[in-house]
């Protein structure tokens, strides 16, 4: 699904349907086009959900809501490379 990522005030990458939403919710106004959105609010690549926390730099991938199992950066770099792509445009 298209969508536009952002960094919310807390650090944690979402991604949206509506590029204004996403605007609105950025912490440093900075958004990317993606075709990552789940339709829930984060990201999905290679059909993993996956959700990064650039506060804490952490970085977590599973199945639909369950983002529960931690990669290290290098890891997440290399098993999601379009989200982490997009992670490093908005930090």
């Amino acid at each position: 699904m298209n969508g536009f990522a952002y960094l919310d005030k807390y650090g944690i990458l979402h991604a949206v349907a509506s590029k204004e939403t996403a605007l609105k919710s950025s912490k440093n106004g900075k958004v990317v086009s993606t075709d990552l959105c789940d339709g829930s609010g984060y990201m999905d690549e290679n059909g993993m959900s996956v959700f990064i926390n650039a506060s804490e730099k952490t970085f977590s991938h599973g199945k639909n809501k369950n983002k529960d199992e931690k990669l290290s950066e290098t890891e997440f770099a290399r098993k999601y490379p379009k989200t982490y792509a997009v992670y490093r445009k908005l930090i």
